[in-house]
């Protein structure tokens, strides 16, 4: 597993996911500063393509 080190922040995110119809289980996790309104503009603190970085992301903030 990869170490890397991530600050207890706030944040607001925006997910993609394939449909049940797609066998390759894609999804796309974007992590952005929290703002009151929500928004999910600029460029992503995080990006989380796939299960393992997903797992290793509350891993490292656990």
């Amino acid at each position: 597993m990869k170490s890397s080190k991530i600050v207890q922040d706030d944040f607001v995110f925006s997910t993609t996911a394939t449909g049940i119809d797609n066998p390759t289980d894609e999804f796309l996790l974007e992590l952005f500063d929290y703002s009151p309104d929500l928004s999910c503009d600029g460029i992503p603190k995080k990006v989380i393509k796939n299960f393992d970085e997903l797992i290793e992301f509350f891993e490292a903030i656990d």
